[in-house]
């Protein structure tokens, strides 16, 4: 992705769209056939990001030696300026096209868009001064932060998934793929619907992205999340929209058994996976399991322990949330054989 993005390739010199139907379906079978391969199970279904360019409302960026932002490039320190990323929304590009080197030393910076605002967010090692990062931004209508810290405006994006509306923090983690994002989320209502659940155990919660919106709809959930800023919108959100849910802020990976009553887990953990959580969960013998990864090789070897307890696969779909890319999202539900 980053070399793509680096060598700015511009709208002229990409594919047509009958090309681009064409390399969609072909990413998609390639997909499809890893993970068929990994699980061994079929997949039930494929689901296309609705934008096969600019669908990506945040990334991040490192300067050079020169302060020009840019990649780099994959498994390297080689530095790739960026003036146009194909996969960036189309806002940050209009942005990065207007902004200057930077003049201060920065680690590395992460522009967040909801399409009606930017957010660029500077982190640095070493001391920097307020009025420097605002000089560098003149002009642009951004919100700025530093380490964390807005410096001008509130540093927060807005944006409603699943009908629940999200005013998310500098630190938040929220998915890239905001439409693909929407459409997981009707799955993930659809499946718990018809699952019917007394009460849900959401852990790796983050703000609330998977939960919420079944908590809107009438279910019973408890949200598990380390992060401090993510329980901060969570809580927030949670009063803005008069929800029933409760949120703990703990360490998600340390859950154990008895913590709290639930019959469906939803687990959403980071590339590395949960594995040593998974018999804290199979302890309490929850009627399902819906497991959402953005890593398949962690998922592979985390449901082994799951199916061994007497759970199948029954739903397998694949969430296209990272087109041109070789990444995609699982979703998997796993229900206890009859």
């Amino acid at each position: 992705m980053n070399r793509q993005c680096a060598k700015g390739k511009t709208d002229e010199k990409c594919p047509d769209s009958e090309q681009i139907s064409i390399l969609k379906n072909q990413q998609a079978q390639r997909k499809i056939n890893w993970i068929q391969s990994l699980l061994s199970h079929q997949v039930d279904d494929f689901v296309h990001s609705p934008k096969w360019k600019h669908y990506r409302s945040r990334i991040s960026v490192r300067p050079n030696k020169n302060g020009v932002l840019g990649y780099y490039r994959q498994k390297s320190h080689d530095h790739l300026p960026l003036k146009n990323c194909p996969l960036a929304h189309r806002e940050i590009n209009a942005l990065l096209s207007k902004l200057p080197p930077l003049s201060f030393p920065a680690d590395a910076i992460e522009f967040r868009s909801d399409y009606q605002k930017i957010v660029a967010s500077v982190t640095s090692k070493r001391r920097l001064e307020r009025p420097q990062i605002i000089e560098w931004a003149k002009g642009n209508q951004i919100d700025l932060v530093l380490n964390g810290k807005p410096i001008h405006g509130d540093g927060r994006i807005h944006i409603t998934c699943g009908n629940i509306r999200h005013r998310i923090r500098p630190k938040t983690f929220y998915q890239v793929n905001l439409e693909v994002n929407e459409m997981l989320l009707s799955n993930l209502i659809d499946t718990i619907d018809r699952l019917q659940p007394t009460h849900i155990l959401d852990l790796f919660a983050g703000a609330g992205n998977l939960s919420l919106p079944l908590v809107k709809k009438g279910y019973g959930a408890t949200l598990i999340e380390s992060a401090s800023s993510s329980c901060a919108d969570a809580r927030e959100t949670i009063k803005r929209e008069s929800l029933q849910a409760t949120i703990l802020q703990k360490n998600a990976y340390n859950f154990t058994a008895g913590q709290t009553f639930f019959d469906v887990a939803i687990l959403d953990p980071p590339r590395k996976g949960c594995v040593n959580v998974i018999p804290q969960i199979l302890m309490t013998s929850p009627k399902a399991i819906v497991y959402i990864s953005c890593n398949p090789k962690a998922l592979a070897k985390d449901i082994k322990p799951i199916i061994t307890a007497g759970y199948k696969i029954e739903q397998l779909i694949l969430f296209d949330m990272f087109p041109q890319t070789d990444h995609v999202e699982v979703f998997c539900v796993l229900t206890k054989n009859t």
